[in-house]
């Protein structure tokens, strides 16, 4: 399996993040016009309102995908997560010491905790909400419709809700494979929000996170 990608100069990749800000600020500065008469815009605040988020409400938000469960094998997954660098296990599992070393620092350890996932494995829901330290601030985020595991297609809905909460919450830790995640964590730094993590590494068997930054970020994704 080869994984060839295009690295883009320095310069080139300013002028994405410059065009790529503008777009998303202005897409961003419509929807909120159109807030109060736009059906489409308020929908897309659902899973907000019904987790019942106030201006003061701190919280995360992690991303499961699942690309086992679409029959992609192991060694596909591990492939092009260790040609970013980033550990094999982590963003897989989301192990509860990961998302530990990330949250402690921010002290948003104690804070609400909720999954947005595609719905195909709920093996990361059930080991957060029976954890001895997670169980009492885990939650799916709440899902318009129903329950998100009893759901073979994602309504487009549903799908738009939870970009929007995970693109306004405190923290955001998402899969770096996923074009969902990336989407979002484009959003965020064209909004200039703090706190988003998609690559995380073990270091002398302890957790760290990298390329953090916007410019790193784009050098990293062709996206």
């Amino acid at each position: 399996l080869s994984l060839r990608r295009e690295i883009f100069p320095k310069s080139e990749i300013k002028n994405i993040i410059l065009n790529r800000r503008r777009i998303i600020q202005q897409m961003f500065e419509l929807m909120e016009a159109r807030a109060d008469v736009s059906e489409e815009a308020q929908a897309m605040c659902g899973s907000i309102q019904a987790a019942s988020i106030r201006q003061d409400t701190r919280y995360t938000v992690i991303h499961s995908r699942s690309f086992a469960k679409e029959g992609r094998p192991k060694f596909f997954t591990d492939h092009h997560l260790a040609a970013m660098g980033v550990d094999t296990t982590g963003p897989i599992k989301l192990h509860p010491s990961m998302i530990s070393a990330i949250l402690n620092p921010l002290r948003m350890a104690s804070q609400p905790l909720f999954m947005i996932t595609d719905g195909r494995d709920e093996t990361i829901a059930n080991r957060l909400s029976s954890h001895p330290y997670y169980s009492n601030n885990f939650r799916l985020a709440p899902e318009p419709g129903g329950d998100i595991f009893s759901l073979r297609g994602r309504k487009a809905s549903a799908v738009s809700s939870d970009l929007i909460f995970a693109v306004m919450s405190d923290v955001f830790i998402g899969h770096p494979m996923s074009s969902f995640s990336t989407l979002i964590a484009q959003i965020r730094y064209a909004l200039g929000f703090r706190h988003t993590y998609l690559h995380a590494r073990r270091v002398d068997g302890k957790w760290e996170t990298f390329c953090e930054d916007e410019e790193c970020f784009y050098s990293l994704h062709n996206v």
